[in-house]
C-alpha cells in the first residue's frame, strides 16, 4: 500500500483515491492526476481503501471492479454505509461494458463508470465533471446564490419530485438546459417525460425506482426538448432525507459537449478518417463477436476481402485528392450494395453497418453474419462488383474502377479472426492473378498453393546449406552530426536461378517451417563476423542490430547460441543489438523477461522494433530491460504534414527521453522528415534518405562517414 500527498496541498484541486490491484495502472493514474494538481491516495484492494477512506476523506474514488479481498461492487456498498461516504463520488473502472455490469455498478452505489482500457485523454474530463457535480451538491446547503452560479457554469440544475404526483420542481438552470422559460411544475413534469428518448425511458424509470428504494442513482439519457436539439443529460437522483419513498431530489447536467468530445476521440480511434467506415481494429472486434454468435447458433460467417484494381494508377495520375474521393464513393456504393437483411442485428447498431470496414489503402472488408446458404454470399459479392463497375467522375474524368474480392467462410476456412482474414486475402490475390475484377472463394485450389511453399521451403533449406544467403547493411545515422553510428543487418537470398528473392517471400516460409531458427543463428554469426572483419581493418566498432523473430526468441537454445557466437568471434557484446517487436514480448511476458535478462547480462542492447504498431503497453517499458525504441516507418512516412503521425512521433520520442531510452526513426526519406526528427531530438535515423541496405563491401566504406544531407 502506498500513500502520496495524503493531505491536500495549497495547489491541490482535490484528493483522489485510486483503488486497483494493478500497480502499473495505479501508478499511471497517480502520475496523470499529479500532473493535474490532484493529491492522490492509492490502495490495492477494497479493504485497504476503506481504512484509508476513514483517515484521508478523499473527494473522489476511482475503483476497479475485479480485486482481491473485496471487489469494487462490495467496496461501493460498504462505502455508502459510512457516515461520510454516502455522497462521495465513486467512479467504477470496468472492462465489462455490458448493460448488466453497468447496472450492477449503479446498483452498488457507483456515481459513474469508465470502460477499460482507459481512454486517457478523457479521464481528466470525467473526473472534472464528476467533482464539479459533487461540489455543487455540497455548496447547495451553504448558499443558494453560489449554488445558482455553480449550476449555470456547470450546466447543472437541481430538482425535487414527489413521484406519487405529477409535479417536478426545478431550478432556473434546469429550465435553461431544456431551453424553455420558467413554467409550472406540472407542465415541466410533462415536458421531461415527453422529451426522453424512447430507447432510454426504461433506464430512466429504473433509476427513479432505485432512488425510491433509497439507493442513489446516476444515469445518462437523451432528450429532445421543444427546440428540437437533442441533448445528453446526466441525472443524479436520491431520496429526500427524512422523506417518504416517493419524495426524491437530485441534479440534471447537460453533458452533451463532453459526450461529443468523447465521440470525436472514439471516431479517431476506431473509424477511418476518409470514408467514415470502421477501421481494422473495430472490424476485428465485431468479427470476434460474430464468430462467437455463429459458434453458438451453428451458422456461418463470411469475410470478404476487397481490393480496388489499379488504384495506384489513379492516385498517381489524378492525385491523392481524387484517390480519396474514389475511396469515399466506393464506401458509399458498398453501403448501398449491402441490404439490411444481409447483416446480423448486432452489426446494424449505429446505422453505418459495422460489417463494412476500410483496412487501409484501397483495401475494404465486408462481414456477413448468420449465413445459412453459401449462394447468398455469392449474390452479395456479385452485387458489389456490379455496383463498383459503374463509372465514377473524378476531377472531370470518367473513370471505371473494378475490384477483386476474396472470400473465406467460418468455420470451414478458419475458426479465428486472423485465419479468416488471411485466407480471404489469399483468395483475393487469386483473383488478381487470374486477371482481376472477380470473386474467389478460399478453397482446395488455394490449398494446393501450399505445395509451392513446400517447394520453396526445400529450396530455402538448400540455400542455407549452399551459402546462397548474404547480409546487407543499412546505416543508422546520428541525427545531429549525421555520422554513421551503426547498421541494421538485413538478410538477402541470391537464388541461382531466380536471382534476388525478396524477404517478403521467404521469411514467412522460414518461420512456418522452423528454418528461421538456423537462419537466425546464421544471421547473428555473420553479423558478428562482419563486425570482426571491419575492426581488423582498423575501423572503430559500431553497433550492428539484428532482427529476432518470434520463433527465434522463444527458442530455448537462443541464449546458448549467442554466447557461443560471441566467444567464437570475440566481438564486444556492447556492439550487438537485438531488435524485437512488441508482440513477441507480450506473448509470454514472464518468459520474455527471463530471456531479456540473460541477453542483457551478456552485455547486448535490446531494441523494440516497430514501436506503436503492436500492443503499445506502457507497463512493459518499465519492467523489461529495454535500451532503444524504434519508431515504425508508418508514423514517419507522412510527417510533418500529417498532424496525427507527427503527434504520435513526438510522443514516442518524449516517452523515450522520459524513460532514458534511445530512440531511432526508420523509413526517413525526405529532408523535411529529417528536420522534424532533428527538432524533436530523435537520437538516430535510418532510411533511404541516407542509404539503402548495402552489401558488406559498400557498407564498410560508410564506417565513420558523415553525410551532409539536409545540413543547413
Amino acid at each position: 500500500m502506498q500513500q502520496a500527498d495524503n493531505d491536500k496541498t495549497f495547489n491541490a484541486l482535490a484528493t483522489i483515491m485510486v483503488v486497483d490491484d494493478d500497480e502499473i495502472l495505479r501508478e499511471t493514474l497517480a502520475e496523470i492526476l499529479h500532473d493535474s494538481d490532484y493529491a492522490v491516495v492509492e490502495a490495492s484492494n477494497g479493504v485497504e481503501a476503506l481504512e484509508l477512506f476513514k483517515a484521508s476523506a478523499p473527494d473522489l474514488l476511482l475503483v476497479d471492479v475485479t480485486m482481491p479481498l473485496m471487489n469494487g461492487y462490495e467496496l461501493c456498498e460498504a462505502l455508502r454505509k459510512l457516515p461520510n461516504g454516502h455522497n462521495v463520488p465513486l467512479i467504477i473502472m470496468t472492462g465489462q461494458d455490458d448493460v448488466e455490469a453497468i447496472e450492477r455498478a449503479f446498483d452498488s452505489g457507483a456515481t459513474d463508470f469508465i470502460s477499460k482500457p482507459i481512454n486517457w485523454p478523457i479521464i481528466g474530463h470525467r473526473i472534472q465533471y464528476t467533482l464539479r457535480a459533487s461540489q455543487a451538491m455540497k455548496e447547495a446547503t451553504l448558499s443558494a446564490k453560489l449554488l445558482s452560479d455553480a449550476q449555470r457554469i456547470a450546466k447543472l440544475g437541481n430538482w425535487s419530485w414527489d413521484t406519487s404526483g405529477k409535479e417536478i420542481h426545478v431550478s432556473t438552470e434546469s429550465y435553461r438546459i431544456f431551453g424553455v422559460p420558467r413554467t409550472s411544475p406540472c407542465i415541466f413534469h410533462q415536458l421531461l417525460l415527453a422529451s426522453i428518448h424512447p430507447d432510454d425511458r426504461i433506464t430512466f424509470d429504473k433509476a427513479i425506482k432505485r432512488a425510491e428504494e433509497d439507493i442513489p442513482a446516476d444515469i445518462e439519457f437523451r432528450i429532445t426538448p421543444p427546440d428540437g436539439t437533442q441533448r445528453i443529460i446526466h441525472m443524479h437522483a436520491e431520496r429526500t432525507p427524512d422523506g417518504t419513498a416517493s419524495q426524491l431530489f437530485g441534479t440534471l447536467q447537460d453533458i452533451t459537449e463532453r459526450k461529443n468530445t468523447e465521440e470525436e476521440i472514439r471516431q479517431l480511434a476506431y473509424y477511418d478518417a476518409i470514408t467514415g467506415l470502421p477501421n481494422r481494429t473495430l472490424f476485428k472486434e465485431h468479427l470476434k463477436v460474430a464468430i462467437k454468435q455463429a459458434s453458438r447458433n451453428g451458422t456461418k460467417v463470411a469475410v470478404m476481402f476487397l481490393d480496388l484494381d489499379n488504384f495506384k494508377r489513379i492516385n498517381d495520375s489524378l492525385g491523392h485528392d481524387a484517390g480519396d474521393q474514389l475511396l469515399e464513393e466506393v464506401s458509399n456504393r458498398l453501403t448501398r450494395s449491402i441490404r439490411p437483411s444481409d447483416l446480423a442485428g448486432s452489426e446494424r447498431d449505429d446505422g453505418n453497418g459495422h460489417s463494412l470496414a476500410r483496412l487501409g489503402g484501397d483495401e475494404f472488408t465486408v462481414m456477413l453474419s448468420d449465413i445459412e446458404d453459401i449462394r447468398h454470399i455469392s449474390l452479395i459479392a456479385e452485387r458489389i462488383l456490379a455496383s463498383l463497375n459503374e463509372p465514377v467522375m473524378l476531377s472531370g474524368n470518367r473513370v471505371v474502377v473494378t475490384s477483386s474480392i476474396g472470400i473465406s467462410v467460418y468455420p470451414e476456412d478458419g475458426e479465428c479472426i486472423d485465419s479468416l482474414l488471411k485466407h480471404a486475402d489469399a483468395a483475393m490475390y487469386q483473383v488478381k492473378y487470374k486477371g482481376r475484377n472477380g470473386v474467389f472463394f478460399y478453397d482446395d485450389d488455394l490449398r494446393v498453393q501450399s505445395q509451392c511453399r513446400i517447394q520453396l521451403e526445400g529450396e530455402l533449406y538448400k540455400a542455407l546449406k549452399n551459402d546462397e544467403m548474404t547480409l546487407f547493411y543499412q546505416p543508422k545515422v546520428d541525427t545531429i552530426s549525421q555520422t554513421v553510428v551503426g547498421f541494421e543487418a538485413l538478410i538477402r537470398w541470391i537464388h541461382p536461378e531466380r536471382g534476388m528473392v525478396s524477404p517478403i517471400d521467404f521469411i514467412p516460409v522460414a518461420e512456418e517451417s522452423g528454418l528461421i531458427i538456423p537462419m537466425g543463428k546464421w544471421i547473428i554469426k555473420t553479423a558478428c563476423q562482419q563486425q570482426q572483419a571491419w575492426c581488423k581493418t582498423g575501423a572503430d566498432p559500431v553497433v550492428i542490430s539484428v532482427n529476432i523473430s518470434c520463433h527465434q526468441f522463444t527458442d530455448h537454445a537462443l541464449v546458448g547460441a549467442v554466447k557461443e557466437i560471441l566467444a567464437e568471434t570475440g566481438i564486444d557484446p556492447a556492439f550487438l543489438e537485438f531488435e524485437i517487436t512488441e508482440s513477441i514480448l507480450m506473448q509470454d511476458a514472464d518468459a520474455a523477461m527471463r530471456v531479456l535478462k540473460e541477453l542483457k547480462e551478456m552485455g547486448l542492447k535490446i531494441s523494440i522494433d516497430d514501436f506503436g504498431t503492436g500492443y503499445s503497453s506502457m507497463s512493459y517499458l518499465k519492467h523489461f530491460p529495454i535500451d532503444i525504441l524504434k519508431i515504425d516507418r508508418s508514423f514517419v512516412m507522412d510527417i510533418p504534414e500529417n498532424e496525427q503521425d507527427a503527434t504520435i512521433t513526438r510522443a514516442i520520442i518524449s516517452l523515450s527521453k522520459a524513460l532514458d531510452l534511445g530512440v531511432v526513426a526508420e523509413g526517413v526519406e525526405t529532408v523535411e522528415q529529417l528536420q522534424f526528427l532533428r527538432d524533436c531530438q530523435c537520437d538516430q535515423i535510418q532510411g533511404y534518405f541516407f542509404s539503402p541496405p548495402l552489401p558488406p563491401e559498400k557498407a564498410g566504406k560508410l564506417l565513420g562517414h558523415t553525410f551532409d544531407n539536409g545540413k543547413s
